[in-house]
């Protein structure tokens, strides 16, 4: 999770030209939950997105870790966190490196959201706003991880951020 799987993600962009009526020029990443962790590592690692979306992504490892729950569930996800937990955690972290982030970010994290919390996006869009990067933020009330109980607003705001970009 972040590792292997984000590799595959970056080498989209060879095979993008072999695809019939794919316009490498016009691609967007969009990725809930873990999913939204991998958008962020693929722009830091120079994935050339025209924008993305992430909903209920986290950006702090470490933090997610401090909850007991996580810890459990991290060492099962990478049996190197005992041994190299610096490293698992900075790769998976965009808090730590919002600098590397180019592409317009549009972020949206249910208020209610028991799985991630909303701090995780809150935190991250400091940073962005810190480095004058372009992102939008959507904290939506009464929503969980992935805005399952609005999924046509959900993809009606992605949509129309990634036509906007």
């Amino acid at each position: 999770m972040g590792g292997a799987d984000v590799d595959d993600l970056m080498n989209l962009q060879s095979v993008l030209p072999t695809i019939a009526g794919a316009d490498a020029s016009r691609v967007y990443l969009y990725g809930e939950s873990r999913g939204g962790m991998m958008v962020y590592q693929a722009l830091r690692d120079g994935f050339p997105a025209r924008a993305a979306a992430v909903v209920g992504g986290f950006t702090d490892l470490d933090g997610m870790l401090q909850n007991p729950k996580w810890a459990q569930i991290g060492a099962q996800i990478w049996p190197e966190l005992a041994t190299h937990r610096d490293e698992v955690v900075r790769r998976r972290s965009a808090l730590l490196w919002p600098e590397k982030i180019a592409a317009p970010i549009l972020i949206i994290h249910g208020a209610d959201d028991t799985q991630v919390p909303p701090v995780q996006s809150l935190k991250m869009a400091e940073r962005l706003t810190e480095l004058g990067k372009p992102y939008q933020l959507l904290i939506v009330a009464d929503e969980g991880h992935t805005i399952s109980g609005r999924p046509a607003d959900r993809d009606r705001w992605v949509l129309d951020w990634f036509r906007r970009h």
